[in-house]
């Protein structure tokens, strides 16, 4: 008897649909790895700056994040833009489930991020933890004309055996540290005392809360 004729091919099945509206899967990072190798890979290939979303909570391992001199790295949470975070309707400046989405977690291991001269860190809807530095700032240190914007962002339980138990700015060329609706509790410093060390640079402040066991600004 003659052969059955084949099967119709199969429709190749539909695309995935975006993690959130507008934003390609290819930027999104869920590890700080992934996130470390973007960076590195990018300044090598000569480009100027570059935007990620965090997809997810993160742990760091070993070697803080660093921003290579005069680079612009922009990290955005993506489940504060899905979920509402920002809008901070739920609960006051601090509470790391109102201020901050996914979060980046140090283990105690180093500060979170080192941004070098010139360059330019701009953070949203994220949560720093557990960030320990041997020198100044526990969470992020920012080098010689270092530029920081922190949006909505908590910042939590972190430490400087120097100054800045959250934010130093360092260097002998003076940095800004900008900072929109920011929490920070539980961060201390040895030397000095202070959640935030200005260095002789500018700190801008619009709605920031400094609490639990922090040293003064």
């Amino acid at each position: 008897p003659p052969s059955a004729p084949p099967p119709p091919p199969l429709a190749p099945p539909p695309p995935h649909p975006p993690l959130l509206p507008g934003v390609d899967a290819s930027d999104v990072v869920y590890s700080t790895e992934d996130l470390a190798a973007r960076v590195y890979e990018a300044h090598a290939s000569n480009r100027k700056g570059l935007t990620l979303y965090v997809g997810a909570h993160m742990q760091l391992q070993g070697d803080p994040i660093f921003v290579p001199e005069s680079f612009s790295l922009r990290l955005v949470s993506a489940s504060s833009l899905s979920s509402g975070h920002r809008r901070l309707s739920d609960g006051p400046v601090g509470e790391a489930g109102t201020v901050g989405g996914d979060s980046i977690d140090a283990g105690g291991l180093s500060r979170l991020f080192d941004v070098g001269p010139e360059a330019s860190l701009t953070l949203s809807g994220l949560t720093l933890r557990n960030g320990r530095a041997d020198g100044a700032g526990g969470a992020i240190r920012a080098r010689d004309g270092a530029n920081v914007l922190l949006e909505y962002v908590a910042i939590e339980d972190c430490r400087a055996l120097m100054v800045g138990g959250a934010v130093a700015l360092v260097g002998s060329a003076p940095s800004q540290l900008t900072m929109r609706v920011v929490g920070i509790s539980g961060c201390s410093a040895a030397d000095g005392a202070s959640a935030i060390e200005s260095g002789g640079g500018a700190v801008l402040a619009t709605v920031l809360s400094i609490s639990h066991a922090c040293g003064g600004a």
